[in-house]
């Protein structure tokens, strides 16, 4: 039973749920005006089941189209080792997907524009799933469908978009290219698919003894260091906008050094180990989402932020544990 439980887990990715969650919250937060809402937990369950459905899609859709059948880095993955079978994961899918968009339109209503987003959400998200390993540009379709989670929510409860919003928005939006345009493609750079960063240059080369060194190349690092920079500099322009105290000012800045110093573990040349590269992936992309939810402590203040991340620390440590048997780096 344990088995066949980590299984789904596992191929949902569900330890990284905690990456949505805050990106709902948020919005929903900066929607409202306020945590204080029961409206704001609907939220953040609406995140868990998006990422479940959205993830959970893309792991058989790879298993699928052959691209993990022959990975090595994803033989334990369930439908390698049989745990689960394609039937049971692509019925698994597509009820959880099912959810969502009754979630959706459950906590949206079933307005124009409402379904007009949830449409959109949906497009880019198949898009990427589908298409994604083929084509270099994977990066557009996942960053509007990971930014319209925050979106989605922002608007149920706005009349329009505020100065604030975009800010936040263009933050996502910036932060999951670096996701998927650079992380992503370097994760998997030695695999047989479409990649945007090997089109700029970026190799790895094996030397005499068996090491593996990366070049990534100058159009790979000008253009991660500046997705990184444009983030951060559109956190801080969120921070002017509120109260902020430099309690705010200190504790989203050591959450944008944290990603700053990341990023450069991933884009860095080097030596290439895989296990190392995917631990630092991993610590950006945590840091980038934790410096997002923390630059709004100037609009609600610092309590609610700070019970956002501890849920989240509480949810992924034990639960990367139990998939993947460390505390950090998932075996992706």
């Amino acid at each position: 039973m344990k088995d066949k439980v980590v299984a789904w887990l596992r191929l949902f990715r569900a330890h990284t749920a905690i990456l949505e969650v805050p990106l709902a919250v948020t919005g929903a937060v900066l929607g409202l005006g306020t945590f204080w809402h029961i409206d704001v937990v609907a939220w953040a369950l609406f995140g868990v089941i998006y990422h479940f459905a959205g993830y959970g899609m893309n792991s058989y859709v790879d298993w699928k189209k052959g691209f993990d059948k022959d990975d090595p880095y994803k033989q334990h993955h369930p439908l390698n080792t049989g745990t689960l079978s394609p039937s049971e994961a692509k019925k698994g899918v597509y009820a959880v997907l099912c959810v969502l968009v009754i979630t959706a339109l459950v906590l949206t209503g079933p307005t124009l524009q409402s379904v007009g987003l949830i449409l959109l959400m949906l497009v880019s998200g198949v898009a990427y799933n589908y298409f994604g390993k083929l084509t270099s540009l994977k990066f557009i379709p996942i960053a509007i469908v990971h930014t319209m989670v925050f979106i989605l929510p922002y608007q149920t409860y706005s009349s329009g978009f505020s100065i604030l919003s975009l800010l936040v928005a263009g933050a996502i939006f910036a932060h999951q290219v670096f996701q998927i345009m650079i992380s992503g493609d370097i994760k998997d750079i030695t695999q047989d698919e479409a990649s945007l960063v090997q089109n700029m240059g970026a190799q790895v080369m094996e030397i005499s003894n068996g090491e593996r060194i990366l070049t990534t190349g100058d159009g790979v690092q000008v253009v991660g260091y500046f997705l990184v920079i444009l983030e951060i500099s559109l956190i801080v322009s969120v921070l002017t906008l509120g109260s902020t105290t430099l309690t705010h000012i200190v504790i989203t800045s050591a959450f944008s050094a944290a990603m700053l110093y990341y990023s450069d573990k991933v884009i860095q040349d080097g030596v290439y180990l895989r296990t190392r590269r995917v631990r630092s992936m991993s610590l950006k992309e945590l840091s980038g989402v934790a410096m997002i939810l923390t630059s709004i402590t100037a609009i609600v203040g610092a309590t609610p932020v700070f019970v956002v991340l501890g849920a989240n620390l509480a949810y992924f440590l034990p639960v990367s544990k139990l998939l993947w048997g460390n505390w950090v780096r998932p075996e992706v």
